[in-house]
């Protein structure tokens, strides 16, 4: 599926004032939840939510046929982590070149890109292996997970909280 790009100014602005934001060596990231998301579902044919994805190249990275070629660059690497990865879905996402980028190929920008989407928390689970433990246990896991947070989080008087239990062997060393 083609990615639905982010065409209003507002919206960049806004991504980069607000947003998220982490750096690699080549790109910058920002990621901000998209408040018309649901709006974008309903018109969306396969009623998912959907990202809006941005790119911004600087002047200073060349002119037009340079920038281009960089933009190029990374939507091979955005397209490549897409292919192996579920990205979470209902976010504006701006990735903003940095110098150095024009060297290089998709695949240093793709490994990057993932390594900057793990860091954002945007990378999900494989959605095979969830689909396998709903149909072969019938356990909804996230959803599990996020219960018993919750739960601890109740208990010592915040949202969300992990239990832990002490281990009781001591390993010699």
């Amino acid at each position: 599926m083609k990615p639905y790009a982010i065409k209003e100014n507002h919206l960049y602005r806004k991504t980069f004032q607000r947003g998220k934001r982490w750096s690699g060596k080549f790109v910058s990231v920002y990621i901000l939840k998209d408040l018309a998301a649901k709006k974008l579902k309903k018109a969306n044919p396969q009623k998912q939510y959907i990202n809006r994805i941005g790119l911004s190249v600087p002047k200073r990275e060349g002119g037009a046929i340079e920038r281009n070629r960089v933009k190029r660059i990374i939507r091979a690497g955005l397209q490549g982590v897409e292919r192996r990865y579920t990205l979470r879905r209902g976010f504006l996402i701006v990735i903003a070149a940095r110098p150095g980028i024009e060297t290089q190929k998709s695949p240093a920008i793709e490994s990057e890109l993932r390594y900057i989407f793990k860091k954002l928390e945007m990378l999900e689970c494989h959605e095979s292996q969830i689909v396998w433990m709903r149909d072969h246990d019938g356990i909804d896991f996230p959803d599990m997970v996020k219960t018993c947070c919750r739960y601890r989080g109740f208990q010592c008087g915040a949202e969300y909280a992990e239990g832990f239990r002490q281990c009781q062997v001591y390993l010699k060393g």
